[in-house]
């Protein structure tokens, strides 16, 4: 749980809020798999709705949603489906 909380300090991260029940979360995840496959100096972190703590400690309202971090610190939120293109962008 502690990784979900405290992003590395070092490195690209991208922290991914989902929910198994989310249909727009459905078609996000196979849009992150091709992300991350491409792009293997980032790190995905992938934290499902049922993980509450995480859940509550960054207050997700809305799935799916993305976190970016760089060398730990707080980039940004991307709330809802994002593309591909729009994944790149986020760590432009």
């Amino acid at each position: 749980m502690e990784n979900y909380i405290n992003p590395a300090l070092k490195g690209k991260e991208l922290w991914y809020f989902y929910a198994d029940w989310c249909p727009y979360c459905k078609e996000q995840t196979p849009i992150i798999d091709e992300f991350e496959s491409e792009n293997p100096d980032i790190n995905i972190i992938r934290i499902e709705s049922r993980e509450a703590e995480a859940i509550d400690h960054n207050k997700i309202s809305s799935f799916p949603t993305h976190m970016v971090f760089i060398n730990g610190e707080y980039i940004d939120s991307y709330p809802g489906l994002q593309q591909k293109n729009s994944l790149e962008n986020m760590f432009a």
